[in-house]
């Protein structure tokens, strides 16, 4: 029988294999194969436009952005990249990076947990997460500045 932390650690990654398989299972019911939301799932887009906007204002251009749970890359990714930022995506799901590979070809996509991937020191100049986080237990939502 597993110890209790053991039992909590093997919980917890049994929850976040759900959460991938989840989005590997669902991705094309939010976006078609060329980015379009599908009908039901159309997302408020102008709201990501003008979150995007208020970002690049106070960005250089070419700074380098980090989208954590970037899905299929739009519309995120795609925006950023589009006013001219370097922009590495992260979601746990491999469809999902697919996808935002052939979707935003100009950004870099990673297929990693967001609660366990590390990045070195000062390599992003800003981070965005747009409705991920509501994935990650609380217990694992801290982050390191300096």
């Amino acid at each position: 029988m597993a110890a209790p932390d053991e039992r909590a650690v093997q919980a917890r990654a049994a929850q976040r294999d759900l959460v991938r398989r989840g989005y590997d299972s669902i991705s094309r019911a939010y976006r078609n194969d060329v980015g379009h939301p599908h009908a039901g799932t159309a997302e408020h887009e102008v709201q990501y436009q003008e979150w995007t906007n208020e970002l690049a204002q106070l960005l250089k251009p070419g700074s380098t952005v980090l989208d954590l749970g970037c899905g299929v890359g739009i519309p995120t990714s795609k925006l950023l990249v589009s006013k001219g930022f370097k922009v590495v995506g992260v979601d746990i799901s491999a469809v999902q990076i697919e996808r935002a590979r052939l979707l935003v070809p100009e950004a870099t996509f990673i297929q990693a947990d967001m609660v366990s991937w590390d990045a070195e020191p000062e390599t992003f100049d800003a981070v965005v997460s747009l409705y991920a986080l509501i994935h990650v237990p609380l217990e694992a939502r801290s982050i390191s500045i300096g």
